[in-house]
């Protein structure tokens, strides 16, 4: 159940962002026919019903998995937005609030997620019985009503028109209507059931109640239920005179009512927004055709831009079968230009099991290698840090059990370029052997490795340089200043050491 409550929810987070761009869109396109409002509902209820990803490289949707299966077990929970600004500030809440305690019996982030499932479920389960029970509640209130005509009944126990039922709907009208005023009434209300009026707002709803943790889609089911009263007003008015709209929008005064709840029945005829209806209806103008034409390019234009999802990345190409999670089936790994960096992604069967992501500013430097070792795949994880003279080089050789790091070996070095100041030795001092030692270890695994993703700018350099994946500490031995190319790099650390040294007051 929790992996459909996160497949939901990316589902909701990703339609939201497609709800922002509708209601712009509505201020937009004011000119514009009020159908076509309902056609870019018809695309926000698709992004939030289609169970797959349809993807595009024309999509605007920043991420299609905000929230990935793996930050269940993940020892750095994180959220990939694909906004790197929204990412920077949620992440680092959820890595020092929810990061798994190794002496804990239970993740953090999976019990709060369990939690959060069940109120969900709560929520799905109580908007559907207070729908059932609004609906029963209504019918037994209109159980007197009598027949009019072709299945229009009038009842004085309520106080404007609406229509209740799915199936075989029914159109109720108060006795107190006016002739006049009933047959405007009437039109409006067959005009919702030509439309299909009462399908799309039962469909509406039930996304609602799916998705109602998401106060985007609270937003956008209300306003949905006033475009599709404004559509089905444009319909019954659009060959009428001035003076006809006049008596129609009196009768909208007329049957105008206050609006006390918002289920998923009736359609009623006064129920929404009457103010801004009338003066919709008397500053009526039938639109023209290049509006039109505008209208429905824009609905195009939004449907390939939001209804499909980015590309999750190339597939890289290597050139025999990959079995990281060591049980015998076969991975896939793809690699994508996201904002100012690049996300790496292992899918198996379709699913993804483990992703890592790089951006080409200093601070998210990353790189990740494919390294073959006696016939086997592992990943290799090398991370070269330098702050303000201080370095912390580090490296891990890894497979995956069930999308997790398996580390076979790690290792790492300190050391300080701060020659002669108070806290050199404090921050690693300055060992040849252990710098030369550790180096000697990351190139042999760089030997035998294929690049997966790099966003370090001083390795691509290197790599450029030599022509081969190994690191030569460039940034230490500066070429035209301190190595000798005769020598190792054990010898050139340690004249580099002594010429530091001299250099010291």
């Amino acid at each position: 159940m929790t992996g459909l409550f996160l497949e939901l929810a990316n589902r909701s987070i990703a339609a939201g962002w497609m709800i922002l761009v509708v209601i712009v869109l509505r201020f937009a396109l004011n000119k514009a026919p009020k159908w076509t409002r309902m056609l870019l509902w018809g695309i926000v209820g698709l992004r939030l019903v289609l169970p797959f990803y349809i993807e595009s490289p024309f999509s605007l949707i920043p991420s299609a998995e905000t929230i990935r299966p793996e930050i269940m077990t993940s020892a750095g929970p994180a959220v990939q937005s694909g906004i790197r600004t929204v990412d920077g500030i949620v992440n680092p809440i959820l890595e020092k609030g929810f990061a798994p305690d190794p002496a804990a019996s239970a993740n953090p982030i999976q019990i709060w997620l369990h939690v959060l499932t069940a109120v969900w479920c709560a929520g799905v389960l109580l908007l559907l019985a207070y729908a059932a029970v609004s609906y029963i509640r209504l019918r037994r209130r209109v159980s007197t009503a009598v027949l009019l005509k072709d299945r229009v009944y009038q009842s004085e126990n309520i106080g404007t028109a609406f229509i209740l039922g799915i199936v075989r709907p029914r159109i109720y009208l108060p006795f107190s209507l006016q002739e006049g005023t009933l047959d405007m009434v009437l039109a409006h209300e067959r005009a919702h059931l030509q439309r299909r009026d009462p399908w799309w707002k039962l469909l509406g709803f039930l996304l609602l109640s799916i998705h109602w943790m998401n106060p985007l889609v609270w937003l956008g089911f209300w306003l949905m239920c006033r475009d599709i009263e404004f559509a089905c007003d444009e319909r019954v008015i659009r060959d009428m005179d001035m003076g006809e709209r006049a008596d129609y929008s009196q009768a909208l005064l007329q049957c105008s009512v206050s609006r006390k709840t918002a289920g998923v029945c009736p359609l009623a005829f006064g129920e929404i927004g009457v103010k801004q209806r009338v003066k919709s209806v008397l500053d009526y103008k039938k639109p023209a055709f290049w509006v039109i034409l505008a209208a429905v390019a824009a609905c195009i234009v939004t449907a390939a831009c939001f209804l499909t999802s980015p590309r999750s990345g190339r597939t890289l190409d290597l050139n025999h079968g990959l079995d990281l999670n060591r049980n015998g089936i076969e991975e896939e790994v793809r690699l994508a230009e996201v904002e100012d960096g690049q996300l790496l992604a292992i899918y198996e069967d379709g699913k993804q099991i483990f992703s890592e992501e790089g951006y080409y500013v200093h601070p998210g430097w990353n790189t990740l290698f494919l390294c073959t070792l006696d016939g086997k795949d592992y990943l290799f994880g090398y991370h070269p840090v330098m702050y303000q003279g201080i370095a912390y080089y580090s490296y891990e050789l890894f497979t995956l059990e069930s999308g997790q790091k398996n580390v076979i070996r790690s290792n790492e070095v300190y050391f300080s370029l701060n020659f002669g100041v108070p806290a050199h030795e404090q921050d690693g001092g300055f060992d040849p052997e252990a710098i030369a030692a550790f180096l000697e270890e990351v190139n042999g695994y760089l030997a035998n490795s294929r690049q997966l993703l790099n966003t370090n700018e001083e390795l691509i350099d290197t790599f450029e340089r030599l022509g081969r994946l190994e690191d030569d500490l460039a940034v230490v031995l500066d070429h035209d200043l301190f190595r000798d190319n005769t020598k190792s790099l054990l010898e050139n650390l340690r004249e580099f050491k002594k010429m530091r040294e001299k250099e010291m007051p």
